[in-house]
């Protein structure tokens, strides 16, 4: 098959630069296909990257103004690399298009809508009715409109990420027989080739973009009460955001200074499962979570983790195995159960045993190859858009 994926971002070489699920799902299931079709990928341009390049058999373009990495905003830019993808798009020679979030959605429709090919639309989380109050008016006013007008066109197929995802698509009337439901991986070669002793020191990672849904003040405000049992707990946060200045000044005020370290931007992805793998714990205190694929990523590093209580988690971790959850946005509650993994041993070897075993089913080979038969289908059965 000849494949075209379209993604907001995309990493810019083997070392797989990844800030979030989207461009890690992207890149390992294009990885996967490519070695057996002709894969393309159309992604947004970034500063000093090339326009044309080609990783592990993927041709990669990239187009649109470029623009660094952005969480929300960014109107014009955006608007640029649709209307890019879109023109290019419709030059190539493919078989069927698939979109992978709410900037990508809109170009894939209308690129299969002109060439009468089958069209895919990879869906990780529904927003519609949440858009403001996650990520606030301006932007979340745009996604709504974004999302709700992306739902309402004819696709051959949504691939859904979890079943949690999958009803909520149902809710929103799509019909059942053209979701399929495919979670996301992660590379566990990768992370058992990493060789790292744990630290000495009791130790805490959070992975994850510094914006306001992902609660990372709830992780901040647990390590205060953490403190006043282990002194020297340490905690290193991974990832860029609008929130960081506020999340610095939080911890100054809470006399966590030397306690947190603000790594930022980790460019290699095996640097930051070489951080979760050194940790005694991964934690991921966000509320909105289409998949967590850094929990998956935790476990297969040895690393239990302590993680919102919320239906994607739930679901993807098959209700807290490998790891333990505790209520969302309560930091009393999340250091208790950091406690508990950190003072009971027989637990927390319990939780590194389950949680090796639960990451056997989520390796990208068999994903991709499930994801290759939803292509397969979708050209088979000749479903094209139709308005």
């Amino acid at each position: 098959m000849k494949l075209l994926i379209i993604t907001e971002y995309f990493p810019k070489s083997s070392d797989v630069e990844i800030r979030g699920g989207v461009e890690t799902r992207c890149f390992y299931i294009a990885k996967e296909l490519a070695k057996r079709h002709d894969v393309t990928v159309i992604s947004a341009l970034e500063p000093e990257t090339p326009r044309d390049q080609t990783i592990e058999k993927i041709k990669i373009i990239r187009c649109g103004r470029p623009k660094e990495y952005l969480q929300t905003g960014g109107v014009i830019q955006r608007l640029s690399f649709m209307k890019e993808a879109y023109s290019i798009g419709c030059r190539l020679d493919i078989d069927i298009v698939e979109g992978t979030n709410f900037i990508t959605y809109i170009p894939a429709y209308y690129i299969a809508r002109e060439k009468g090919i089958p069209n895919i639309a990879w869906y990780n989380d529904v927003w519609i009715g949440k858009w403001t109050h996650n990520i606030g008016l301006v932007s979340g006013l745009a996604g709504e409109v974004l999302e709700r007008f992306a739902l309402s066109r004819d696709w051959s197929c949504i691939i859904a990420n979890t079943k949690f995802t999958l009803n909520n698509l149902i809710k929103q009337g799509k019909q059942r027989e053209r979701l399929e439901v495919i979670p996301c991986g992660i590379d566990l070669k990768k992370c058992n080739n990493i060789k790292v002793e744990k630290e000495i020191t009791p130790s805490i990672c959070c992975v994850s973009r510094l914006v306001r849904y992902k609660k990372i003040d709830t992780l901040i405000k647990a390590l205060y009460y953490i403190k006043n049992k282990i002194p020297d707990i340490r905690c290193r946060i991974i990832g860029t955001g609008p929130e960081k200045r506020r999340l610095k000044r939080l911890a100054e005020d809470l006399g966590l200074k030397k306690n947190i370290n603000f790594l930022g931007f980790v460019k290699s992805h095996r640097d930051v499962l070489r951080e979760i793998k050194r940790s005694h714990i991964l934690c991921l205190p966000s509320v909105v979570e289409g998949f967590g694929i850094v929990v998956l990523e935790a476990m297969a590093c040895s690393t239990p983790y302590v993680c919102s209580n919320i239906p994607a988690l739930r679901e993807v971790t098959k209700n807290a195995t490998g790891g333990l959850m505790f209520e969302g946005g309560n930091p009393k509650d999340l250091s208790q159960k950091i406690l508990y993994l950190l003072e009971d041993k027989g637990l927390y070897n319990k939780c590194v045993e389950e949680g090796a075993k639960l990451v056997q089913r989520y390796n990208w080979e068999s994903i991709a190859k499930r994801t290759e038969r939803v292509y397969e289908w979708a050209i088979k059965q000749c479903y094209r858009p139709k308005s």
